[in-house]
């Protein structure tokens, strides 16, 4: 809580007015060179002059950590985290098995989408860490309008995907179940949670008039959703699977969204196609480098805080090739960024659960190229039984491939990369 109150009460002078996390955020994906490697440097700076607090706070929470998985006569750090994450149908040498296939089929192919992404720009390759947040010369692609209409769209989506979840966001709206602005002392970030009294999910986020606000809006609509269908379980703990297995349920949900793509993003909806897809595959291997480092850091808790920045900068150069580190932007090229990702500091090992769910979501949007009703069929059958199932099992009797299966994060990436390099952007620089 001391980190997250820290974060939120961030202020940070910028082009003569001050602006929290989440509202400077939009100038870091900026089409202006200047304004957006300023805005990097501004956030960068903060973060900077909070390092000593940022660093102590982590301290205090591995060793805490570390203390707790020994008295329960664990391993480690590691071990603990797996059991807090409810680890059941998988264990530490699947996930390492993960991470290597990442590195072998995954970092490749992202790294050829980032040269292509430095070409279009006219940028020097690797990309620093401000060219690497633009997709296109002319910009990233922007919602066509403001927070309602984003909504107002989202709900004529949800009403003509099917009759479930049409009476599921119309009782969001209508319970005013969603927090979606970004305000002065907000805590950031976004998310879904369950009122189990009520019977209702909640949706927090923090809108900044970026792409995100979409992804968001359907990232956790998808979790909604999928309490929603379950909210009646018990006992409560069914009402969700684990969260790899949540996960899907909100990333799937982005793909089937892109039916409503041309509403959402008027002249700018085959920018956002391409650059969801790119993006959501070239996540992978930041998630997975998230998951790698806290492996690093809880098998050897008693890493000094330059020796985890070093550590983090060294998994760069492994899974994110295509970053210049020559230390342009403070922070973030000294190899500080992971300080920013909550999950590392409230919710260790976490990460990981979104690269697993990742992978399955590619696979729904390649069903969804080949047939969006079989692929929707095959949604509704996984999201309907809640957490009844380990995640292993939900995946196999909703008739969905395994991340486990080194084939799969290998054909995830053929399709990808395919489709990526036929898509046309004439017109679009």
């Amino acid at each position: 809580m001391e980190y997250e109150k820290l974060l939120a009460s961030a202020q940070i002078p910028f082009r003569g007015k001050v602006y929290t996390i989440a509202q400077i955020a939009p100038f870091k994906n900026d089409a202006d060179d200047e304004i957006r490697l300023a805005a990097w440097k501004a956030e960068g700076g903060w973060y900077k002059d909070n390092q000593d607090k940022l660093d102590s706070l982590y301290d205090r929470l591995v060793a805490i950590r570390h203390e707790m998985s020994q008295k329960l006569g664990l391993k480690d750090g590691v071990e603990l985290g797996y059991y807090r994450m409810t680890r059941n149908c998988y264990d530490r040498n699947d996930v390492e098995k993960f991470h290597d296939a990442v590195i072998k089929y995954i970092v490749p192919v992202a790294d050829g989408i980032r040269r292509k992404q430095a070409e279009r720009l006219g940028m020097q390759y690797p990309l620093s860490f401000a060219d690497n947040a633009l997709m296109f010369r002319s910009g990233n692609p922007k919602p066509a309008g403001d927070a309602d209409y984003i909504v107002d769209t989202a709900g004529r989506f949800y009403d003509a995907l099917s009759p479930e979840t049409s009476e599921f966001f119309r009782a969001m709206r209508e319970g005013e179940l969603m927090d979606l602005l970004s305000t002065e002392g907000k805590e950031g970030g976004g998310y879904c949670t369950s009122i189990h009294d009520y019977e209702v999910p909640f949706i927090f986020a923090n809108f900044n008039g970026t792409q995100g606000d979409v992804e968001t809006v359907t990232h956790e609509a998808g979790h909604a959703f999928a309490d929603w269908m379950n909210r009646t379980r018990v006992p409560v703990d069914t009402v969700w699977p684990s969260m790899e297995g949540c996960e899907v349920h909100s990333m799937s949900m982005e793909f089937f969204a892109w039916k409503s793509t041309e509403e959402f993003f008027g002249k700018d909806a085959d920018k956002f196609r391409y650059s969801h897809l790119a993006g959501s595959f070239m996540f992978i291997p930041y998630g997975t480098m998230v998951d790698h480092f806290q492996h690093s850091v809880y098998e050897h808790p008693e890493m000094t805080p330059a020796e985890r920045h070093a550590e983090w900068k060294r998994l760069l150069g492994i899974y994110m090739p295509w970053l210049r580190l020559d230390g342009d932007i403070p922070f973030y090229a000294d190899g500080e960024g992971w300080q920013r990702q909550h999950h590392i500091y409230g919710m260790p090992f976490y990460y990981i659960d979104y690269c697993l769910a990742q992978t399955v979501a590619l696979g729904f949007w390649a069903m969804i190229q080949n047939d969006y009703d079989d692929a929707w069929e095959h949604y509704m059958a996984y999201t309907k039984m809640g957490g009844s199932e380990v995640f292993t099992k939900l995946l196999e009797k909703a008739g969905l491939a395994s991340p486990f299966d080194e084939e799969t994060i290998k054909e995830v990436c053929e399709k990808a990369d395919k489709w990526l390099n036929a898509y046309d952007l004439t017109g679009i620089d």
